[in-house]
């Protein structure tokens, strides 16, 4: 994997709060570093209120390179960086994702819960994950005609990306780690796969309201 420490404060093991933020952009475009003022000013905002802060920028592969489970996985490695290598203890960890980011976020839960391969032994983060509009679902568009108007992204281009980030991978291979809107067969319970403390955001204006909702 790949990405960058933001910011350290005062050092990411001895920091209250770690930070493991993963940028959206439908999972073919954008970086962490458009997202550089938006992050410092939670920066700003957890330090007023008196807690100390490092935050992490995954810097995931982009399709159609990269096809599932790759960012799930990098995901996996960053996360284990932070624990493993780093020395963090996974009580301190909060994951963040913004669209897409929010999307591989959940990924990664569901992954750490019932790994892919078999080979995740992490724990899952403790401060809680924070999904910013999150796209919950490859395969579902409901909800997206009665806002195509107001909101910036394409339907079309998104049904483009998810086939891109799918790779032609039967819907049963990819669901389990990337259909957030129905019950998956197999897959454990929210209670058991999320950390305690959940927030989720969504505009009145966008197309993943329905299912976000």
């Amino acid at each position: 994997f790949a990405g960058n420490w933001l910011y350290t404060s005062p050092s990411p093991k001895d920091s209250d709060i770690v930070i493991l933020f993963i940028h959206g952009g439908g999972y073919v475009t954008s970086s962490p570093h458009s997202y550089a003022t938006f992050l410092l000013r939670i920066i700003e905002t957890i330090i007023a209120g008196g807690k100390t802060v490092s935050l992490f920028n995954l810097d995931y592969s982009l399709a159609p390179e990269a096809v599932f489970p790759t960012q799930i996985k990098q995901a996996e490695a960053c996360y284990a960086y932070l624990v493993e290598e780093m020395g963090i203890a996974s009580e301190k960890i909060a994951l963040m994702g913004d669209s897409a980011g929010a999307h591989i976020s959940l990924g990664l839960l569901c992954h750490l819960h019932d790994p892919i391969d078999g080979a995740s032994e992490v724990e899952k983060p403790g401060t809680g994950v924070f999904l910013l509009s999150p796209w919950v679902s490859l395969f579902s568009q409901n909800g997206y005609k009665e806002k195509a108007d107001s909101d910036v992204l394409p339907i079309q281009g998104l049904g483009r990306w998810a086939k891109l980030i799918v790779g032609g991978k039967r819907p049963e291979e990819v669901e389990p780690y990337a259909e957030f809107v129905k019950k998956v067969k197999g897959r454990a319970s929210w209670k058991d796969i999320l950390p305690e403390r959940v927030w989720v955001s969504a505009g009145a204006d966008e197309l993943f309201l329905h299912n976000i909702g």
